[in-house]
């Protein structure tokens, strides 16, 4: 049973290095002896020989293409999101500020060339990721930025030519052709809301907004050197004070692309918080929490399922159950033809009485994959087991975190880098072995679920739209790829997880309820350091930031219910409501 931590954003740090989270005692040691090889011998067939007849360990994603229109049905605003579709990074880029749009409202996604005059007034706002100084930009959106009314969230490179619009320093107070770049190593915090954010040191150059008329100006953020304990004044900055974001009639600015790199304490959840004045600044501010519990599967053990639900339930919280209907693994001591064991939830009715005793103490069931593994793929982890293994992609342990990597048998200290997709990784394939997983929760009598969960987040483009087929909203944090508006073929290096700070309806066409905050591990797995409740609680701190603040965590039933009981308590001392998951 295992946990996720983040993608090492790979935009630009060129890593498609997953990092995975869990007790270490679990990650290497043996099947339960109370399996026998064998045991249920059609979940095997069905689970492990069946997809290793067909399993290509290839690195080459299928080219998908998606709709560049989406977002929320109901709501009322729509925003117009621009890109540089020569930019490596841009498209992904794109999606990832369009994901972020979605809540409020349709969300069109076009490359910045094709822009014509007057086409962002038919929209609420709109919105440019400015991906290099050379990128070409129309005139007419030029224009139409300094002549109309329409709200535009600028982010990143680019700013300059609008600095050579007559009249613009004038009128706006700042003068975007002075516009300076600091490092990403001289800058460390972005302050804002009363918030210090962390800058991920492999996102994107800051570019410093001179303001030549600060009455016109709101300085809505502010950049920092050095770190909390000794603050620095940043080398390009007059004062201690270097403008973040800023914003002058209809133009808000952003120095950096928050969304390079999201990541949970970063700037992109004060990036996230922008979008309000943009698209809907009438909304009221709400705090709201969602507990998850995860790796419920097969081999739980009831007492402990029991107890965490007692606990949630005398706090009067309501909580999610993330529940892998089928438990696949492999005997390490073993090794012969008959070496795997498979069981459903069918096969374990006291493990399903302590789901039901959960359900009435609150809990709403999540699907958290099928078997949370694949095939006899060592995915990474020698045991193939389920609750450790990815699902939905191909992922190895390396020596190194980035390219070229120097596979290995797992080790405590190794990275874990995704590699590409599983079996022939068709729609149709996914659909099907979601549904499997599904129809057994209903057979086993827990009614359908609320949502699908990805395990440790790594899915392929195809794995998401049969998910989708089968269920309208997902829990998790997510996986994008360049290509899946242009059709340009994806590529594992390319692609990003994306945190989201609330409810989003994505470009896989799913509502997404946000896990934002992590989870408690005790130890250091996989180069990443333990992650205790505090760590938690601050964590879901810095997300008041934001007008609309969620705080999501997930927790293993099986760590000690004391990290669960102070999570909750703490969360809830910083004045947020928790709520059913499908509340946020």
């Amino acid at each position: 049973m295992t946990s996720k931590r983040r993608w090492l954003n790979p935009l630009l740090a060129t890593v498609a290095a997953v990092s995975v989270v869990a007790s270490a005692t679990l990650f290497f040691g043996a099947v339960d002896d109370s399996l026998v090889p064998g045991e249920a011998s059609p979940i095997v067939t069905e689970f492990v020989r069946a997809v290793d007849a067909d399993n290509p360990d290839g690195t080459t994603l299928a080219r998908t293409t998606l709709n560049p229109e989406f977002g929320n049905p109901e709501g009322p605003a729509s925003t117009l999101v621009l890109y540089d579709a020569d930019s490596e990074y841009g498209e992904v880029q794109a999606i990832a500020a369009g994901n972020l749009a979605s809540r409020f409202g349709r969300v069109s996604l076009e490359p910045m060339a094709d822009y014509v005059a007057g086409e962002m007034t038919a929209y609420t706002g709109a919105i440019y990721i400015g991906q290099g100084d050379g990128a070409f930009i129309p005139q007419a959106f030029i224009d139409d930025v300094v002549i109309t009314d329409t709200k535009v969230l600028w982010a990143g490179a680019g700013i300059e030519k609008l600095g050579w619009s007559p009249g613009f320093v004038e009128s706006f107070g700042w003068d975007p052709v002075a516009t300076a770049a600091a490092t990403r190593e001289d800058i460390t915090f972005i302050d804002y809301n009363g918030k210090s954010f962390e800058k991920p040191q492999q996102g994107s150059t800051v570019r410093v907004p001179v303001l030549s008329n600060p009455a016109k100006v709101t300085v809505l953020g502010t950049a920092r050197c050095g770190d909390l304990r000794n603050p620095m004044q940043c080398s390009r900055a007059d004062s201690g004070v270097m403008p973040w974001a800023i914003r002058s009639h209809n133009l808000t600015y952003v120095g950096d692309i928050p969304v390079a790199a999201t990541e949970e304490r970063s700037n992109s959840i004060a990036f996230a918080d922008l979008y309000y004045d943009l698209l809907a600044p009438d909304t009221q501010p709400t705090q709201k929490a969602a507990v998850r519990l995860e790796d419920v599967g097969p081999m739980a053990e009831p007492a402990h399922l029991r107890k965490v639900a007692d606990l949630l339930y005398e706090r009067g919280i309501p909580f999610q159950i993330a529940v892998i209907p089928f438990y696949v693994s492999e005997r390490t001591e073993n090794r012969a033809d008959d070496r795997f064991v498979g069981l459903s939830l069918l096969d374990k009715p006291d493990v399903v009485d302590a789901i039901k005793y959960m359900q009435k103490r609150g809990g709403q069931i999540v699907q958290h994959g099928t078997t949370h593994q694949y095939g006899s793929l060592q995915n990474p982890y020698v045991s193939s087991r389920a609750g450790e293994d990815f699902e939905f992609v191909r992922s190895q342990c390396s020596a190194t975190a980035q390219p070229p990597y120097e596979f290995e048998e797992c080790k405590e200290e190794s990275w874990v880098a995704v590699t590409g997709p599983v079996g022939t990784d068709t729609v149709d394939e996914h659909e099907e072995r979601v549904r499997r997983g599904r129809d057994v929760l209903i057979e086993a009598g827990l009614g359908e679920p609320i949502a699908f969960e990805v395990p440790h987040y790594g899915s392929t483009p195809n794995a998401y739209l049969g998910i989708g087929r089968v269920f309208d909203t997902r829990y998790e944090s997510v996986t994008y790829y360049n290509g899946l508006v242009s059709g340009k073929e994806p590529s594992m290096s390319k692609a990003s997880v994306q945190i989201f700070p609330y409810s989003v309806y994505d470009i896989y066409g799913t509502k997404v309820l946000p896990e934002n905050l992590g989870n408690v591990s005790p130890k250091k797995i996989n180069n990443h350091p333990p992650r205790m409740p505090d760590d938690i609680i601050d964590n879901a701190e810095l997300n008041l930031a934001v007008r609309e603040s969620t705080a999501s965590f997930f927790f293993h039933p099986y760590l000690d219910p004391a990290y669960l009981e102070d999570i909750v308590d703490g969360i809830t001392k910083l004045g947020y409501e928790f709520v059913p998951a499908t509340e946020l």
